[in-house]
């Protein structure tokens, strides 16, 4: 890892309100949650905003489960805005069917709109979400251009959705999206199925690149975790030139913390069975957090957790922009492995 990062202060603050969910996406990363109950506690909710901010704190992400599913999702929206920081949630947008809800929230200085979107029409979003919603998530995105509120629109690609992904972005287009955010699939631990082979998704990206440029007049950027060697070299340099990659986590980068409902500290959502501290008695101040933060038990985590995944890493020219890829995807392949049936090939 860049061993300079280490000395990035926290910009965002992820906040976990809740672990129940209102749909079943077959890609979500929590599964194993069983969607519980658990949700913060109000107290909880405005001791992570006090310790965060007085640390120095101003970006706050709110997400679950699903967060507007939070009963004090306004007041910890007022709240983060009166210890003068930015909020952003990130929904399935389902609840936002109810107008006044909507109207209530932007009262209550809600800053960003982060949405998953789960299909392009009421098939595909039953398949993908066990939910027949797909009417709500359309009442839904057009109360959000009623009011004028503007929203990020997001997609992950895997391996079954990439075969229909036009259709996803030309529905998007006709809702006049200025920009669509892409992912690929994650693969949670013990999960198998449609993430586990990275090789034939950056193919079938390829293959499918100039569609989704033209359908989106190039206005989209894709959450790159997999490693550029992997790639076809001359379509990696054209997406940077046109900026349409994103390709560094807050894990890699060093600047983000996850706080889930239970107070736990997590270097990323989906390592939340695993996290690294916790907000207690011990932890009380931004000063406390601070030294959390820089001391030398969380050092050696991120080291550990930030290793390259192959010796041809250390000498490549893209890895202060690749760093070898997504963390969680060495958890179900070996690096070496991919790159060596790719060369064969």
């Amino acid at each position: 890892m860049d061993m300079q990062r280490l000395d990035n202060k926290i910009s965002t603050c992820w906040i976990n309100v809740n672990r129940a969910c209102n749909l079943r996406c077959s890609w979500c990363y929590a599964q194993s949650t069983k969607f519980n109950n658990k949700k913060l506690l109000w107290k909880d909710a405005k001791k992570i905003v006090d310790i965060f901010s007085e640390y120095g704190t101003k970006s706050f992400i709110i997400l679950g489960g699903e967060p507007t599913l939070y009963e004090n999702l306004p007041q910890l929206l007022e709240y983060i805005y009166l210890k003068g920081g930015s909020s952003t949630i990130v929904t399935n947008a389902i609840r936002f069917s109810d107008k006044q809800y909507l109207i209530n929230l932007q009262k209550s200085h809600l800053d960003g709109i982060g949405i998953s979107v789960k299909g392009y029409d009421k098939k595909s979003f039953i398949n993908n979400t066990g939910f027949d919603g797909f009417q709500k998530f359309e009442l839904a995105i057009n109360n959000l251009t009623e009011n004028g509120l503007k929203y990020n629109p997001s997609f992950v690609i895997s391996k079954d959705s990439i075969d229909y992904i036009e259709n996803v972005l030309e529905y998007l287009m006709r809702h006049n999206v200025q920009h669509i955010s892409l992912s690929f699939y994650k693969q949670p631990f013990g999960i198998e199925g449609i993430g586990d082979k990275p090789q034939e998704l950056i193919n079938k990206f390829a293959e499918k690149y100039e569609i989704i440029n033209k359908i989106t007049g190039g206005h989209f950027s894709l959450h790159q975790s997999l490693p550029f060697c992997l790639w076809p070299k001359d379509l990696i340099v054209l997406m940077n030139s046109r900026n349409q990659l994103r390709s560094l986590c807050q894990l890699i980068c060093h600047n983000g913390l996850v706080v889930d409902v239970d107070m736990n500290l997590c270097v990323c959502n989906m390592l939340y069975d695993y996290p690294i501290g916790t907000i207690n008695e011990k932890m009380r101040t931004g000063r406390d957090l601070s030294e959390f933060w820089h001391n030398k038990h969380t050092y050696d985590i991120y080291k550990s957790l930030l290793r390259l995944p192959s010796k041809v890493c250390e000498t490549c020219e893209e890895l202060s922009y690749c760093a070898g890829g997504c963390v969680m995807q060495y958890f179900n392949y070996a690096l070496d492995d991919i790159r060596r049936a790719k060369n064969e090939n």
